[in-house]
């Protein structure tokens, strides 16, 4: 590998010295392969510090949500049985009229009405999709509103559309995920329940390693939507470079290509099928990205990134939960940092 991305380096050494995280790594390549990988810091703090490695294995967070219940989606429309224009009340008897117009494309670009930052602790877990569906704190409440007038970032949405994914599928969603999405890429270390004691931990106080950081999908207990994907920096890679290549071997481009359109041109947010693009204002990874940039972050301070138009991809994969404190505003500060540096060494050669 060459190190021509020593700046990209400085940022994450500095972003430790700064204890916006205690350990990192990142790698940044091309659609034939990683030209640069580097790990520094700790994937443990307490009760003793432990080094992390490009072995280290990563919450995902949702990240999850793009590894998971976009791919998979994808699949299933690509294989006819299911559409982004599909209402909810196709699939689930008895709903409200406002969830059974919802959309699945307003589910993946978070503008279908629910709200953002809902607890679904004490929902039955075994019913969880129509319990949201029917919730009128959730369809009316603090935060509520009407579908394609905003994005409000919603977790809930996608607990829906993986209950969805599993009835299309007749099949949980980890073995959906598996068979669909990580064992075509050879993503082997990539899945809802990690193993082994390489796993950076997503807590400073408690021991939470392996156990996945989200509260509603903890509560579930099960895997769900909206994240629990665990996956090292190489397999990140590997998911990156299938989408540099047009979403070859899991689904074709033109598939791909219309999940990276700005389905929201009402927001400053542009979401696509389950993708951000780096172009969006405001909370983005990069300023300096083509406008095709896209790819996804996660709250335990992960992210992953391809720009098609210039060639390259960059996986960042951090646990700045594991600390006594910290904030967003860090953390995305960083990530445009290191896109940034990373996008001028890629261009200057």
């Amino acid at each position: 590998m060459i190190n021509r991305f020593e700046r990209v380096q400085q940022v994450i050494s500095r972003a430790i010295q700064q204890e916006i995280f205690p350990g990192a790594v990142v790698e940044i390549g091309d659609v034939h392969g990683p030209l640069w990988r580097y790990a520094e810091g700790m994937r443990q703090v307490k009760p003793e510090l432990l080094p992390v490695n490009e072995e280290t294995i990563f919450d995902m967070a949702s990240v999850s949500k793009i590894f998971s219940v976009t791919m998979i989606a994808l699949t299933m429309i690509e294989e006819g049985i299911l559409s982004p224009t599909d209402h909810l009340g196709l699939f689930w008897d008895s709903l409200p009229e406002k969830s059974a117009k919802m959309t699945v494309r307003q589910l993946l670009s978070h503008c279908s009405g629910l709200p953002g930052g809902k607890s679904i602790v004490g929902f039955p877990k075994d019913t969880i999709a129509e319990a949201i569906l029917k919730s009128e704190d959730v369809l009316y409440g603090n935060g509520s509103y009407e579908a394609e007038t905003q994005v409000s970032y919603a977790c809930l949405g996608f607990i829906v559309l993986g209950e969805l994914l599993e009835k299309l599928g007749g099949k949980s969603l980890d073995v959906l995920a598996q068979e669909r999405v990580f064992d075509p890429l050879g993503m082997k270390n990539t899945g809802y329940a990690p193993v082994g004691d390489n796993i950076a931990a997503t807590s400073l106080t408690e021991p939470v390693k392996g156990i996945v950081n989200d509260y509603n999908a903890r509560y579930l207990g099960r895997p769900v939507g909206n994240a629990g994907v665990f996956s090292t920096i190489e397999d990140c890679g590997k998911f990156a470079r299938m989408l540099l290549r047009g979403g070859e071997p899991i689904v074709s481009a033109p598939t791909l290509a219309a999940a990276n359109q700005n389905l929201t041109p009402f927001s400053n947010m542009q979401r696509g099928l389950g993708f951000y693009r780096s172009a969006q204002r405001g909370q983005t990874v990069c300023d300096t990205c083509s406008p095709m940039a896209f790819g996804h972050s996660g709250w335990t301070g992960t992210s992953v990134m391809a720009d098609p138009e210039l060639g390259f991809y960059m996986a960042l994969l951090t646990n700045r939960t594991c600390k006594e404190q910290f904030d967003t505003d860090s953390i995305w500060r960083v990530r445009r940092y290191a896109h940034n540096a990373a996008v001028s060494a890629w261009c200057k050669g």
